[in-house]
Order: C-alpha cells, then structure tokens, then sequence
C-alpha cells in the first residue's frame, strides 16, 4: 500500500485506479507485484467507498470501480449499484448506473458458464 499512496501523491497525479490496473496488467504477464494477496480487502475498502460515496458523485465513483471487477466481485457490485440506483433522482444519472450494471451483468454471466 505504500507504493500505492507514493504514486497516488501529488507529485505524480496517478490515480488509485490507474495504479492497480497496472499492478494487475503486470501480475498477468508472470511480473510479481503481489496484487493478489490484498485484492479482498481492497475490494472490501473500495465497496465501504462506494457504499458512502455522495448519490451526485456515485456514477463517476462507479464508473472508476468497475474497471476494477472481475467475475468475483461482479454480483455484489450489481448488487450494491442496484440498492442505490432507487435513491438516484435525476435520468441521466440513473442511466449511467444502469450502463454499468449491464456491464457487470455480462462480467457475472461468464463467471457461470
């Protein structure tokens, strides 16, 4: 988490997102990086974020998070995205969230088959 909260610094302007996409890109061609062993409890961290997030930032917060999913995280994404989305008032901002579960949804469908 070190490197995380470095790169995450000012001084480079990198985003949480960018940083563990990279990490999980380099981890997928055999360069250990040990993204792995702390994937649940930054998932765990990351849905708590969600979960509070404002209801006027929740799209662009989702948005960021759902590059992050995989086929394990899928169903409780949609999950969480869907008790929400009844909060969510203006049309634009429901159809951004709607977007990503469709998304999520097509994430949860290869998990089964």
């Amino acid at each position: 988490m070190g490197i995380v909260t470095l790169l995450q610094s000012k001084k480079f302007s990198i985003s949480i997102r960018t940083v563990y996409r990279d990490i999980k890109a380099l981890n997928e061609i055999n360069i250990p990086i040990g993204f792995e062993p702390y994937h649940q409890s930054t998932m765990t961290l990351i849905f708590e974020q969600l979960q509070k997030s404002l209801l006027n930032q929740l799209p662009m917060y989702a948005e960021r998070i759902y590059l992050l999913i995989d086929t394990q995280y899928a169903a409780p994404f949609i999950k969480m995205l869907q008790s929400r989305l009844r909060n969510l008032e203006k049309e634009t901002t429901k159809q951004r969230i709607e977007k990503l579960i469709l998304q999520a949804k097509k994430l949860n469908v290869q998990t089964k088959n």
